[in-house]
């Protein structure tokens, strides 16, 4: 897809408008080098505040991993600690 986040076409796709009747639980999954990471942390406070049930509104779940859009490994090298040496 050659759109930018600003056009159009992406309205349609959107659930701003449809928070007061979105119903439901929902995890909202993001990394922290998504480029989506802005609306899906609008999407998790939005459905808490404006779902129109207490169970959609208490049962909103965030989960934000070290990733990309669709990547689900670390962007960044995660390094081990180094191992202490024990004296005797």
């Amino acid at each position: 897809m050659n759109h930018k986040l600003e056009e159009p076409v992406w309205e349609k796709l959107s659930i701003v408008e449809e928070y007061p009747i979105l119903d439901v639980p929902a995890y909202h999954l993001g990394g922290w080098y998504d480029c989506f990471l802005g609306p899906t942390l609008k999407n998790f406070t939005e459905m808490r505040e404006k779902a129109p049930g207490e169970r959609a509104r208490t049962w909103q779940k965030l989960i934000i991993g070290p990733g990309a859009h669709g990547v689900f490994t670390p962007v960044i090298q995660i390094r081990e600690a180094p191992r202490s040496k024990v004296r005797k």
